[in-house]
């Protein structure tokens, strides 16, 4: 359930400020959000020389770069799944023998 309405929310990213709107209980992880794109941003402009990106082109390469990142933590994700089904099933396996022996 919701806490209220959607408030204002003022965040800087590389030294500009945003304004957006989110539910009072998401206020908190806008900000802190929005201070781990801001450090993602600067290191990514850095590591790249990107004096010459326009902040869009840099705002670009971040996002694939996190959606990237998303994808292989989706990859572990599902890879730790299928292990814990496997787990799963060898210990009603071993539960089913022992039961019935």
């Amino acid at each position: 359930m919701s806490e209220g309405s959607p408030v204002d929310v003022n965040v800087q990213v590389l030294q500009r400020q945003y304004r957006l709107r989110c539910l009072p209980e998401d206020v908190e992880s806008l900000q802190r959000s929005a201070r781990k794109l801001d450090q993602y941003m600067r290191e990514m402009r850095e590591s790249l020389s990107a004096d010459v990106f326009s902040n869009e082109k840099l705002a670009i390469a971040v996002a694939i770069n996190l959606i990237g990142n998303l994808a292989k933590l989706e990859d572990r994700v599902q890879e730790f799944e299928l292990r814990a089904d496997r787990l799963r099933n060898r210990i009603l396996e071993s539960a089913q023998e022992v039961s019935q022996g």
